[in-house]
């Protein structure tokens, strides 16, 4: 008899202690999640880090973290990608555990996180502590730039070859003299210069400003699937727009993008950055291209409207699906309001047409 009670009170002693162990698993613990990049382009590894740590003396065994990345990120597990929804660990009392897991930003897209979930049970599930812990941070994925090629069998190749010249001019312009160094190629000695001063003097050149580009990105089309247009064409769209917007800024033009998509942090805003020069100023267009969701669309009248005042300051170049007529149609509306611009259509092939 006196076996049985003490085998009933040992019975009761660990309910008891397993609800207040379950009960107070996860006080104490802290919980933070961070990625080893933040800007990075579509292709591009990263690391996402888990520091967990258990501030009292009660070990945790078997904890379950919960946390439930988007698609675009995917773990890398040997030669295969998989998302990472959960992990197990177990952390001893007053220890910090770090995990890290190599992840690939598998497409474009803006990733904001916000919360971790922390989960301890029982063997039998019976008894059991979750948790929520905030923990933010975010990502860009940028569109990987894709080189335009021109389409050779163009009705329009001699304007096009206007164009590709245009783009292709030096920004540089002469502005001053300065005398030679060795460093200086003979190619920008002004022999007039030397010739009355009697020493070697070199022309200086700086960006010239004045060299002032838009970049109007149409994005209409993601519902036209009769079209033979889906959302992949779109994707090469914007890696087109990436790659003209890269050349413009390392070639010293002051640029501006637009298009008449939304943004993903906000439907009430569309594509806008004003004109802005040097590497900074890329990348925050290529974060911009990161907030594209093309699925919301915004009128192109008002968008001309409201913008026109850095629209008609330089040329503008609208690039879009050539399907339809949608980028001659906001060719057309630009060239109504007194804006000089032409038109780049991308076709499924990955050529590009100037017309």
């Amino acid at each position: 008899m006196g076996y049985v009670i003490f085998l009933v009170a040992i019975l009761i002693f660990q309910q008891i202690f397993a609800n207040y162990y379950y009960k107070n698993a996860l006080k104490g613990v802290k919980v933070k999640r961070y990625f080893t990049k933040n800007r990075l382009f579509e292709g591009d590894t990263l690391e996402v880090v888990y520091e967990i740590e258990n501030h009292k003396r009660l070990p945790l065994f078997n904890l379950m973290v919960i946390d439930y990345l988007p698609d675009n990120l995917k773990t890398i597990s040997g030669n295969k990608y998989r998302n990472l929804n959960s992990f197990h660990i177990t952390i001893w009392g007053y220890k910090k555990v770090i995990r890290r897991y190599k992840m690939v930003a598998a497409a474009r897209d803006y990733v904001s996180v916000s919360s971790i979930h922390l989960r301890i049970h029982d063997v039998f599930g019976i008894l059991e502590s979750e948790q929520e812990f905030k923990s933010y941070d975010n990502i860009y994925i940028y569109p990987r730039p894709k080189q335009l090629k021109l389409r050779a069998e163009s009705e329009t190749i001699k304007e096009a070859r206007s164009v590709k010249k245009w783009i292709e001019e030096d920004p540089l312009s002469f502005y001053s003299v300065r005398k030679y160094t060795s460093t200086d190629p003979f190619k920008k000695i002004n022999w007039k210069k030397t010739a009355q001063l009697g020493e070697l003097m070199v022309n200086e050149y700086e960006a010239n400003k004045s060299k002032k580009v838009s970049i109007y990105v149409n994005l209409k089309g993601s519902n036209f699937n009769f079209l033979g247009i889906n959302a992949a064409h779109l994707e090469d769209l914007l890696r087109y727009t990436a790659y003209l917007a890269r050349y413009f800024v390392e070639h010293g033009y002051e640029l501006s993008v637009f298009a008449n998509s939304g943004i993903k942090t906000d439907e009430r805003r569309y594509v806008r950055v004003e004109p802005g020069m040097g590497r900074k100023h890329l990348n925050v267009i290529y974060e911009m291209f990161s907030l594209v969701d093309y699925h919301m669309v915004h009128d192109d009248d008002m968008i001309i409207r409201q913008n026109r005042h850095i629209l008609s300051d330089g040329k503008v170049i609208v690039v879009s699906m050539p399907q339809v007529g949608w980028g001659e149609n906001v060719v057309k509306t630009l060239k109504r309001y007194g804006i000089d611009a032409l038109f780049i259509g991308v076709s499924a092939d990955e050529k590009a047409q100037f017309v």
